[in-house]
């Protein structure tokens, strides 16, 4: 029932509602009223209390003084509800001025009913009442579904009975707790439905207590001593109540407030507590594999083998540890050994839910449904336990070395475990041994991050050396264990600067693993594991080259030397380890002309510049219209190819590598100073400048072919082989998607590729090479890039040609994209990089949002929900419904087989009938049905649409989250992905071409670029804007798809354009280079420079741009204010239904208005337009914020609401909100009336009384 029209019921309707609704409640039977509390169903009890704290928001506490009595005394005696809530206003006013409504109705109460009966029906009263304060409290505090008036008075009147309410509380709480208790060993009938009525309340009450417990004050919450937080400690062993119980714990310990106030919660760190607490997680852990219990131990964060559990103990772990004073304490320094000691089975990387080679793989079951999902679950948690392990160091810097050093030593002497199905001998993922080693080299890694930096006692010399050395002549064929031997060995180069006579030992080594190999294997059939070995080695290589370049000055020679040798076997090194090692020796040395002699031979050679000249003339020279040839040894194009991308990458490696040396001094006298701009920021060289230069004329040739390479009259013509060589990589579809590959063990598989994945591999590296060039020139080469002559012509005539042909996925950067895989009738979505998960298999649900946030899992008729991961918790099976609910954020209805779920009115509903589940969200935001194999979700309007049917998979969204295209089914799987390609040219080029340029520079370099894409890019996404607002539903699957991936890629190429306007006019510097370095860098100090270095003011370039544009220098007109207003009431009228949206341009068209309204008197009338804004209004509105004084100013709220009541007519509203009926609320008398003014005497005296006379001075006086 909704209580749209209650203000207009008459007397007698509001006398049949309530006594309609007292019979119910009142009648001990099936038919009439309710029954016992073991036998009603939950949602009709949930009925009842909605219908009563429906009338308590309109009545209470005006015209129901006496509820709280009388709820109290219906919970003691049983009294019958129709007597409360239709006498107490029969006679027209409200009753229990003079007497309590219990009291006046105990009379009436049915004398032939049996005690019991009454028993029983009293539990169900007081259940009820529970439930009443439940949802009264989630209506006012939660969902605020009550008009500001009637919740201020309602919270007024709980907050002022808030100690009596909370006494009754632990009162119930308590005995029926007891009562319960007391039944546990007597084994008759009527005993257990005792036990099981006492456990129904007892759950009730701290299911209620959680709406409560969270904003209350700490003074009612530790009343009796702590009373509260005793119960809750005991209840922790009761198996009936110990999931609520610890809700309310981990509610009233998350409580923010001051340490003062907050000082009562250390009780549960004392010693009879915390003995409850451990006794509690001793007996689940012994049943942990049972899921209640295990997500019992989920909750209190403690104590078993599980990763998930454990990884959640790391993060306290890690706040101790990082704490000044708790990290110097005795304990829990003498903890740390053990820290360490655990770590040697934490990091083992075991678990997996398909396998048995650990005691997690049975916990990994209940939280992980696949290897993939904890796979990313599990670099997560070594993260965590890697990051303890680093903290520890810190405070122990020579014990940790000391484990380390075991560890690594105790393995250098273990022999090989290869395990079962080990091929060749050699170590698969899952061997043994290279778990072993794989744990034992974070953990090495880990400890001398931080023992050499400690200000301590440092780790001894003398054993680092010994280490050192025990490394080097460790001798493995394994390229697993090679490969972990190389990152132990990188681990320990500190020592190398205590003993540089070692370093040529250090440097054969690397060379060894460079050209590793496995009798049998080539160069096109080395399998993945020998590959990445090789390549690790190289990276070691350059790593030793940057940070110890001065140890390497004595050996270059014999390191150039070999370098030389073994670049010069065709069949030793690939590419890619060729142009690492080449980079290695730009580092240290500068042989720059030397090193691209064979990049300037071919790059500037005849062939090349005719082979860039045009699209058709690339496209035959790389073979995209010839059919594709095998072997790849025997192909002339893929040859071609290869020496494309060789010399492309390296420039890019010399481009990065290269750089002037960073003292000022050393810099002027080796001739890298240019000079000073302005006498004050200083003009660099970069020694690469030179040979880089002469480069750039034919890489921006080479772009402009494959521009034009996607105009339609060159797309004919390649070959049908190569018909979708212009789609994306395997490799770059995982990473883009977010999606980790495959949990299979492929090391000892080669690597080997089929042409059509060689051409595309080729066309994308090519193209994302060359941004990367263009974009690092600027920053790389600074100042002489610059200013090259024609710079910015050149760049229009070749980079950003042909635009109007390239598709969207060549226009926006490889972020923030919405991933999709469906394999075997399941579903992944991933939004915002691990924000959103639906998998959807056979009748099967699940949902899981922002990383373990919310779960659905339907599968046959039933339902489970956990949001938060302790918040809900639904089970619906058959005819019956489990609710557990700490979040004050769920009504539920559960009739025959469907099963509704309303969430703050409107907000939530679910509708489970037989094999179909609705979902609504935030008021039509999210809609799920989910029918036989067909699953469709809406969310907020016209935001999301997924519809799941067979195998085909149809999406639509239009909130800047989505991205999807190439939808290939290979083995029941289907992929989808979006790449927008051209911001590739946006992100990567364009962007830190920008940033870098010096504001010198600016009118030359980057306005005649804006000048180009900017009105380019209005015009491409306007009529793009235009076509998808106008779009009617498509007639077709296959075209509603295609308006799909237009409508998505549209959105994420305007955001990144807007971000990129951003960039433009913002005063921000950031330091857009690519980070190089092999050592990891803290998400928190990434967060800190983005907010040091983030600045909203307008800057140089915006300036520039506004001048350019007239609108700088009191240039406006008034036309261009007419128009500027009218642009943001649109965008309010577009983007007004979204909060965040409404709120940033509420703000902004009240500052437009206040700055130009002096200056342009015309804007007003724009705001006439807008529906019910009336003159006067406006008027009125100008007088506060334009005549009042300064002492007289609005504050920035008020004139914002202001402002909002003028534009309200034009603000845009979701659908469901359009035609939305009001709930109508009557206004009730004041709760406190004003007293009359009691008269002065001056008021009430007209004669003289003799009182001024008093104070006159006398003769007397005098």
């Amino acid at each position: 029932m909704k209580f749209y029209n209650i203000i207009d019921f008459r007397g007698t309707v509001h006398l049949y509602v309530r006594i309609s609704l007292g019979i119910i409640i009142s009648q001990l039977d099936y038919h009439l009223g309710t029954i016992g509390i073991v036998d009603e169903q939950v949602h009709i009890k949930d009925g009842i209390a909605r219908l009563t704290v429906e009338i308590i928001k309109r009545e209470w506490p005006q015209l129901w003084t006496s509820l709280l009595k009388d709820l109290y005394d219906l919970c003691q005696m049983g009294v019958m509800l129709s007597m409360i809530l239709c006498n107490y206003s029969l006679s027209g006013r409200p009753v229990g001025r003079s007497q309590s409504v219990s009291q006046s109705v105990s009379q009436s109460i049915d004398q032939s009913r049996t005690s019991e009966d009454d028993f029983y029906f009293q539990e169900t009263q007081t259940e009820i009442v529970l439930k009443i304060f439940l949802r009264l409290i989630e209506d006012v505090i939660t969902f605020q579904n009550v008009p500001l008036q009637r919740r201020r008075e309602i919270m007024q009147s709980l907050t002022s009975h808030m100690g009596e309410l909370f006494e009754f509380f632990m009162n119930l709480l308590q005995n029926h707790t007891s009562a319960a208790n007391s039944l546990t060993s007597d084994d008759t009938l009527e005993s257990k439905v005792a036990y099981k009525a006492h456990t129904c309340v007892s759950e009730a009450v701290l299911t209620t207590m959680t709406g409560y417990l969270d904003w209350v004050t700490m003074n009612h919450i530790f009343m009796k001593d702590g009373l509260l937080l005793r119960m809750l400690c005991l209840l922790l062993n009761n198996r009936s109540l110990q999931l609520p119980a610890v809700d309310c714990l981990l509610i009233i310990v998350s409580k923010k407030g001051k340490i003062e106030d907050r000082k009562p919660l250390l009780i549960l760190f004392s010693e009879d507590a915390m003995a409850v607490i451990w006794n509690a997680i001793v007996t689940a852990e012994q049943v942990s594999l049972d899921e209640y219990y295990y997500l019992f131990l989920k909750r209190l964060c403690q104590g078993v083998v599980t990763d998930m559990i454990s990884s959640y103990t790391q993060t306290l772990w890690a706040t101790f540890l990082r704490h000044d004073i708790i990290s110097k304490e005795p304990d829990l320094i003498a903890c740390i050994p053990k820290l360490f000691h655990s770590a040697t089975k934490t990091l083992l990387k075991v678990g997996f839910p398909t396998q048995n080679n650990s005691l997690s793989c049975n916990y990994a079951r209940l939280d992980f449904d696949s290897d993939e999902e904890f796979n990313m679950f599990f670099s997560k948690y070594r993260a965590e336990v890697a990051d303890t392990l680093r903290l520890g160091t810190v405070i122990q810097p020579v014990e940790s070395f000391m484990f380390a050093r075991d560890w690594l030593q105790n393995t250098l002497q273990k022999p090989l475990n290869t395990g079962n199905g080990a091929e060749n001998g050699n170590c698969k993922l899952t061997s043994p041994s290279f778990l072993e080693w794989d744990a034992m080299t974070v953990c090495l890694e880990c400890v001398m991050a931080r023992a050499m930096q400690s200000s301590g006692p440092l780790p001894d010399l003398k054993d680092g050396i010994t280490l050192l050395q025990n490394v080097l002549s460790f001798q493995t064929e394994d390229p697993l264990i090679l490969s972990s031997l190389l990152s132990c060995l990188s681990a320990l180069f500190p020592f190398l600067n205590h003993v540089p006579e070692i370093l040529p030992s250090v440097i054969e080594k690397i060379f060894s693993a460079v050209t590793f190999n496995i009798l049998g294997q080539t160069k096109s059939t080395r399998s993945r594991a020998v590959k990445n070995a090789r390549q690790h080695a190289c990276s070691i290589l350059v790593k030793i080259c940057k940070q110890y370049q001065e140890l390497l000055f004595p050996v270059f020679d014999k390191l150039y030397s070999h370098i030389k040798i073994i670049s010069s076997n065709d069949g030793q090194l690939s590419q890619m380890e060729k142009c690492i090692l080449i980079e290695a020796l730009i580092i240290v040395s500068v042989f720059i002309e030397e090193v691209m002699k064979p990049v300037k031979d071919l790059w500037l050679s005849s062939e090349f510049k005719i082979a860039f000249s045009a699209a058709d003339k690339l496209m035959s020279y790389i073979g995209l219209d010839q059919a594709p040839v095998e072997p790849s040894s025997a192909d002339t194009c893929g040859i071609n190819r290869s020496h494309i991308s060789y010399c492309i990458t390296m420039i890019l490696g010399v481009l990065k590598r290269s750089k002037w040396p960073e003292d000022l001094q050393m810099a002027s006298k080796g001739g890298f100073v240019l000079g000073n701009i302005n006498g004050t920021s200083v003009m660099y060289r970069n020694p690469a400048t030179a040979h880089v230069k002469v480069l750039m004329e034919n890489l921006m040739l080479l772009m402009k072919s494959m521009n034009a390479a996607w105009d339609p009259s060159y797309l004919n013509l390649r070959h049908p082989d190569f018909a979708k060589s212009y789609e994306l990589v395997d490799n770059e579809k995982q990473t883009i998607l977010g999606i980790p590959y495959p949990c299979v063990d492929n090391s000892s598989s080669p690597t080997c590729k089929n042409p059509l994945d060689r051409m595309k591999n080729f066309l994308t590296t090519t193209h994302d090479n060359s941004c990367h060039i263009l974009g690092n020139a600027g920053q790389c080469l600074g100042y002489e890039f610059y200013t090259e002559p024609n710079l910015a012509e050149s760049i229009l005539n070749t980079v950003l040609t042909n635009l109007q042909h390239l598709p969207d996925y060549r226009m926006k950067p490889l972020i923030n994209i919405l991933i999709l895989i469906y394999f075997d009738r399941t579903l992944y979505i991933c939004h915002s990089d691990k924000t959103l998960y639906i998998c959807h298999s056979d009748k099967t649900l699940y949902i899981r949002h922002s990383d373990r946030t919310l779960y659905i899992c339907h599968s046959d008729k039933t339902l489970y929900i956990c949001h938060s991961d302790k918040t809900l918790y639904i089970c619906h099976s058959d005819k019956t419904l489990y609710i557990r609910h700490s979040d004050k954020t769920l009504y539920i209805r559960h009739s025959d087989k469907t099963l509704y779920i309303c969430h703050s009115d409107k907000t939530l509903y679910i509708c489970h009938s037989d094999k179909t589940l609705y979902i609504r969200h935030s008021d039509k935001t999210l809609y799920i049905r989910h029918s036989d194999k067909t699953l469709y979700i809406r969310h907020s309007d016209k935001t999301l649409y997924i519809r799941h049917s067979d195998k085909t998979l149809y999406i639509r969204h239009s909130d800047k989250t989505l991205s999807i295209l190439n939808c290939n089914i290979v083995n029941d799987r289907i992929y989808f992905l979006v790449k927008n390609t051209f911001n590739e040219n946006l992100k990567v080029f364009i962007k830190p071409y920008i940033l870098s340029c010096p504001k010198e520079c600016f009118t030359s370099a980057v306005i005649p670029l804006l000048a180009f894409l900017c009105p380019f890019m209005y015009e491409r996404l306007g009529s793009k804007w235009q076509i998808i607002n106008q779009r009617s539903v498509s007639e077709t699957d296959d075209l509603e798809t295609q308006e799909i991936l237009e409508e998505q890629l549209t959105r994420q190429l305007t955001r990144e354009y807007i971000d990129l306007l951003g960039c433009i006019c913002r005063n921000r510097k950031i330091d857009i280079s690519t980070n190089t370095e092999d050592e990891m860098i803290d998400d928190n100090d990434i967060l800190v420079q983005s907010q040091q270095l983030k600045d909203d003011s307008l800057g140089d370039l915006g300036q520039l741009c506004l001048k350019e544009e007239l609108v700088a220098d009191k240039k406006m007109t008034s036309n261009s204010a007419v128009h500027f207003l009218c642009c943001v009431l649109f965008g309010l009228q577009q983007h007004g239904e979204h909060e965040g949206c409404q709120a940033s341009l509420l703000s902004l068209g009240l500052q437009t208005y206040e700055l130009l309204r002096p200056l342009f008197p015309d804007i007003s009338s724009v705001l006439l337009q807008i529906p019910n804004c009336t003159v006067e209004l406006v008027k009125a509105f100008d007088d506060k914020i334009l005549l009042s004084s300064p002492q007289k100013q609005m504050t920035d709220k008020k004139k914002k609401d202001a402002f909002k009541k003028l534009v309200v007519g034009v603000i845009g509203q979701n659908i469901g909100q359009k035609f939305k009926r009001e709930i109508h609320y009557k206004n009730l008398p004041p709760l406190y009336r004003l007293r009359p003014k009691v008269p002065t005497v001056d008021d009430t005296e007209s004669e003289d009384i003799g009182l001024c006379g008093l104070f006159k001075p006398s003769n007397t006086d005098s």
